[in-house]
């Protein structure tokens, strides 16, 4: 996460001001004081989501005084869901423009903190529905996940009512304005489908099989998401969720199912260029459209890179998009792809040996390396080594050319006893360990997925950040294109 507020696919103008710097009245600002005097509180966060990634974003992380209390200040131009954590302590917040916010924090973490002032009936409200949440989420021990599908549903439908229930309860006694009480309404709406789309994503398989009722009714729970650019705007993560899941199921299905096997290999910009041509001919809302072909373009580039179709659709965003709110996002994906781009240095790679050694990817410069990002429980990386193993073999008697195979295993042992059991497993082994001065090879490589593989020349600089898999037949090529441009002798 970030220190300050980096825009971040919301709708919003947030402009952060120093404390106590004005004491004019501004109806976009928004102050929040936090309270923790009994509480030994070292920091304060408030973050909000990246619609397009779907991660968090720092909006403030302000310092807290020898006596608990902490202030954060800045301009917001409408509704804005947010996270505030206190310590250990952490809520959801809904902040407006105006809102005037003093937040008290309890001594137990499972007591909802309390909000006081102006914005406060709203953040109450979503303290409480927390509360009500994690109950139904939980109840009797059972997490709501590991329930059967008859048992799930029940109890999904039991907390629908309740968030009904508690909703009419809470606005019928509480002065909050129709639109802050719509939102909130919206928002436990789409909790429960945000539930039921992560149930249908790991269970849809079997229950084909063995429950075709059930499995019609979760197969298609995109078709129920309404075009609400409101909640959309104010940064509301289920409903972004939702959106991706409609993309997922609307969008890329049917170009996942459009070319039949035996047919020729699709391109890299293949559902980049097909998901924009659906989109921009749907029938959507311009605020759901211009959402649509930024998270495709933003999807579309975590996955592959700069690509010629990249490069394109960034060009006409812009022109149709120009002062887009996710503008800056899209930007910072595509800098940190230059960054990683064919002839720029390649970003340190630390790890040991299976012996306990300290190896870099500096301690092999002067050589042509084949990356492999692996993991013993990766089953798409295991699918692929008796493909690697092979390449290793072709290049065995060449010392200009080795392969680092780069393991992100947590469990150290599983790794040591799988390179154990294997001795044709041949080539440089290292486990990753990231110290505080390197990034980990999953962020400097923009790696969202393994296995994965890169090319780095004998200077220390990207080939291609992107290489293909040993499978595909082209790594051998690739490899003597490097050594056709660098000259390198080869046996």
């Amino acid at each position: 996460m970030i220190n300050l507020y980096k825009a971040s696919g919301l709708f919003l103008v947030l402009t952060f001001m120093l404390i106590g710097c004005t004491k004019e009245k501004n109806s976009k600002m928004v102050k929040i004081t936090i309270h923790a005097s009994r509480m030994k509180v070292e920091e304060v966060e408030l973050n909000t989501v990246n619609v397009l990634s779907l991660e968090s974003s720092v909006l403030a992380r302000p310092k807290v005084d020898p006596t608990g209390a902490s202030i954060i200040r800045f301009n917001l131009s409408r509704p804005l869901f947010g996270y505030l954590k206190i310590g250990e302590q952490y809520t959801q917040v809904l902040l407006s423009p105006g809102y005037d916010l003093h937040v008290y924090v309890n001594k137990f973490a499972s007591t909802p903190l309390r909000f006081v002032g102006k914005g406060s009936e709203a953040n109450n409200y979503l303290a409480q529905v927390w509360l009500l949440q994690n109950k139904f989420e939980n109840r009797g021990g059972e997490e709501i996940f590991q329930l059967n599908p008859q048992a799930f549903l029940a109890r999904l439908d039991s907390m629908e009512i309740a968030f009904a229930d508690f909703h009419r309860h809470y606005t019928d006694n509480a002065s909050i304005p129709k639109g802050i009480s719509t939102l909130l309404e919206r928002k436990a709406k789409f909790k429960v489908l945000y539930l039921k789309q992560n149930y249908a994503l790991s269970n849809l398989d079997q229950l084909e099989s063995t429950d075709p009722e059930i499995f019609k009714e979760l197969k298609d729970v995109a078709a129920g998401v309404p075009f609400d650019t409101t909640c959309l705007n104010s940064g509301l993560f289920e409903y972004a969720f939702s959106l991706q899941m409609y993309m997922d199921q609307k969008i890329y299905a049917p170009l996942a199912s459009a070319t039949m096997p035996g047919t020729a290999e699709r391109s890299k910009d293949y559902f980049l260029t097909g998901a924009d041509k659906i989109i921009n001919q749907g029938d959507y809302p311009l605020d759901i459209r211009e959402f649509f072909i930024a998270k495709n373009i933003y999807s579309s580039m975590s996955g592959t890179g700069i690509t010629p179709g990249i490069n394109t659709l960034i060009t006409n965003f812009k022109k149709k998009f120009g002062t887009s709110a996710y503008l800056p996002s899209l930007e910072e994906k595509f800098n940190k792809w230059l960054a990683i781009s064919e002839g720029m240095t390649a970003p340190e790679i630390v790890g040991i040996t299976s012996e306990g050694k300290s190896l870099t990817l500096s301690d092999l410069k002067g050589k042509i390396v084949y990356i492999d990002v692996w993991a013993t429980w990766c089953a798409p990386c295991l699918k692929e080594m008796p493909y690697s193993k092979k390449l290793t073999k072709q290049f065995e008697k060449n010392n200009q050319v080795v392969f680092l195979y780069v393991s992100v295993d947590q469990d150290k042992e599983a790794w040591k006893r799988m390179l154990a059991s294997d001795k044709e497993f041949k080539g440089i082994h290292i486990l990753e360990q990231s110290k505080e001065n390197t990034t980990s090879i999953m962020e400097a490589y923009l790696i969202n997925g393994i296995p994965r593989y890169m090319l780095i020349d004998q200077e220390g600089n990207i080939a291609k950040a992107d290489a293909s898999r040993p499978s595909s037949g082209k790594v051998i090529g690739e490899i003597k294109e490097i050594i056709k441009k660098k000259k390198v002798a080869i046996l």
